[in-house]
């Protein structure tokens, strides 16, 4: 146990410098994958990586004692979800009328850097919200990173408290490219990153195992899958349907209203519109490894052959593959 403890000091300080602002980087996120990373980037696992004990907890099941919807946003880090919150806390507090105040929450305390967070029972929220919105949408990584703590974490206990669930998913091959080039270090040799790129994979299976055994035992009409992509090419429509999904006060959102949200703050355009394409070269080596890891998912979550993904780093600057 000493051991492994002068292991996770001596790279915390990577950590640091991989993550901006590492205070900001509560249980939850990136930052104890990375951990788990580099502990085992010299044992690149197998199927066997998905930790038993993390499916034999209990399947969580909808239906809360709340006054107000419950919504579990359920992403992996680097799928969007802070760009889509971003909008809908927006288009509720633009003067439009709407009496809302902005929806998109956390199970931690993420340092919103525009608006300062608050603590509400067990997630925080933008200054703003109140249970008489009616809904919430409470984003979780769960559990992506948090293998190891389980039924003693306060993150998986709010993860696991939901009247609904909004799954948000984004194309393997490019979800862990961005995952990488956001968080992984550039330092040390390619089969290092690849053994990285492998791990991160694989913490991406896990991940959509888990919310799947959910969804399978939820009813109906409590799981919507969004993926990054449709948001990007039809915003005013995936968010439009969000806001549906969730109840309250945001079933007052209109078309008319996202779309003049959107005009009126072009920063929020999708950063990768023009980068999606239908693939047709070939895979790399690496892109095939993902698929391979991460493949049974590709259906369920709406994709296919032809689906569009982009690639996120720059030849020559980013030697992952």
């Amino acid at each position: 146990m000493a051991g492994m403890l002068l292991v996770l000091l001596g790279i915390s300080s990577v950590i640091s410098e991989a993550i901006p602002d590492a205070s900001c980087t509560a249980p939850g996120t990136v930052a104890r994958l990375l951990l788990q990373t580099r502990a085992q980037e010299k044992a690149v696992p197998s199927e066997g990586f998905c930790p038993s004990d993390t499916f034999n907890l209990p399947v969580p099941t909808a239906g809360t004692n709340s006054s107000y919807t419950r919504v579990i946003l359920a992403d992996f880090p680097s799928t969007g979800s802070t760009w889509m919150r971003n909008m809908l806390d927006t288009v509720c507090t633009s003067g439009f009328g709407l009496e809302c105040g902005p929806p998109g929450c956390s199970v931690y305390d993420d340092c919103n850097p525009t608006n300062e967070s608050e603590k509400h029972e067990d997630f925080w929220c933008p200054a703003g919200w109140h249970q008489e919105d009616g809904s919430v949408l409470i984003k979780t990584h769960f559990p992506s990173a948090e293998f190891g703590e389980y039924q003693d974490s306060e993150v998986y206990a709010a993860s696991t408290s939901f009247d609904k669930v909004v799954m948000m998913v984004r194309h393997p091959i490019s979800l862990i490219d961005s995952m990488m080039y956001r968080f992984s270090s550039t330092a040390g040799s390619n089969e290092r990153l690849k053994n990285e790129t492998i791990v991160a994979a694989w913490n991406l299976a896990c991940w959509g195992e888990w919310w799947r055994r959910v969804a399978n035992n939820l009813g109906a009409g409590k799981v919507h899958i969004m993926r990054y992509e449709d948001l990007c090419f039809d915003a005013v429509n995936q968010l439009d349907q969000i806001a549906q999904f969730m109840g309250g006060r945001y079933r007052n959102i209109t078309k008319v209203h996202l779309q003049r949200m959107i005009d009126n703050n072009l920063d929020y355009a999708c950063i990768h519109r023009d980068a999606l394409v239908n693939v047709v070269e070939e895979k790399t080596e690496m892109d095939n490894r993902i698929m391979s890891i991460v493949g049974n998912l590709f259906e369920y979550w709406g994709y296919n052959e032809s689906s569009p993904y982009s690639k996120e780093h720059v030849e020559g600057e980013w030697p992952l593959y």
